[in-house]
């Protein structure tokens, strides 16, 4: 074989082996929770926990250079997918998915280059002297990896008023009646974020009149009253995310108080009565608010059914 062969042949293996290496590059897969650093694809803003409306401790131009853990946090609520970062000027918080860029930074442009001089040997000596006199750099400290979150999100406390119907139901004159009977309810609901984990939800409900079926009791004249219910339940979550399905179950009390008349006479009614309370409702969030829709069924001394229908936002 020639000399030109073989510097042909020596010359296709270094393409060769250039070749294999930049696709070895390309393809080495990442670690799912590793530490890497990206560039912001525009303005954004940096939170301090993955949540919209969480504080904005940070706003970074577009292009900024940041490190962030490739561990996934979905946002509080269901809302969004968020990674932690550690800014430039050292803060650590959450930006979300969608403004970091995953293509890799470009790399600046190689500087011109030098023309290099041969020195003479008394300057390489005088040269060799100086390199042995500086005192040696110290290493760079390596830059602490970006800790991640692996706690569980924190629960959300909902305020909101709401709407209930509710077949109320009492013994009076030794006989037990119902009728639906209209209530406004006030209602706080704390909600955890994650599936099959308690909650806790409290209502107070107030009906501004006396029982309906006074009239077919054999009530005439004047009536007035009130009615009051208030129900405290744990409550389960059976999903996560904006639509949620839940169980609940606790005690309730409960208080009439009204006025009638019946052919036997005045009849006026003041009590307390407590027994507990099954529930069935399904929960809707949107931005910061929650709508709920709840079945509930009463037991104390009668039982009776309601339908709630309540609207709150969170605090």
């Amino acid at each position: 074989m020639d000399l030109g062969a073989k510097i042909q042949g020596m010359r296709l293996l270094v393409f060769a082996l250039i070749f294999l290496g930049s696709m070895l590059l390309h393809v080495a897969p990442a670690n799912g929770n590793s530490v890497q650093q990206v560039r912001v694809a525009v303005k954004v803003n940096v939170y301090s926990h993955p949540a919209f409306k969480s504080k904005v401790i940070e706003r970074l131009n577009a292009r900024t250079v940041v490190s962030f853990s490739t561990n996934k946090i979905v946002g509080k609520g269901g809302l969004g997918v968020f990674y932690k970062v550690k800014t430039p000027n050292g803060k650590i918080g959450y930006i979300i998915d969608s403004d970091l860029v995953a293509a890799p930074m470009e790399e600046a442009p190689a500087p011109p280059p030098v023309a290099v001089q041969t020195p003479s040997p008394s300057q390489a000596e005088d040269t060799q002297d100086e390199e042995a006199e500086k005192p040696s750099s110290p290493a760079p400290a390596p830059t602490p990896p970006v800790a991640q979150n692996n706690s569980s999100p924190s629960p959300s406390t909902f305020w909101g008023v709401g709407v209930a119907s509710i077949d109320y139901s009492e013994s009076v004159n030794n006989q037990t009646w119902h009728q639906a009977q209209y209530f406004l309810a006030l209602r706080r609901t704390r909600t955890p974020r994650q599936s099959w984990r308690l909650g806790s939800d409290f209502t107070l409900s107030i009906s501004p009149q006396a029982p309906r079926f006074l009239a077919d009791a054999g009530a005439f004249g004047s009536t007035s009253g009130h009615v009051v219910i208030g129900e405290f339940l744990l409550h389960l979550p059976l999903a996560s995310g904006s639509v949620v399905p839940y169980l609940g179950i606790g005690p309730m009390g409960l208080y009439a108080n009204y006025k009638t008349n019946f052919a036997s006479g005045p009849y006026e009614s003041a009590k307390f009565r407590f027994g507990g309370v099954a529930n069935v409702g399904l929960s809707y969030e949107f931005s910061k608010y929650c709508l709920r829709l709840d079945v509930n069924y009463y037991v104390e001394s009668t039982s009776y059914l309601a339908q709630k229908l309540t609207f709150q936002a969170a605090f």
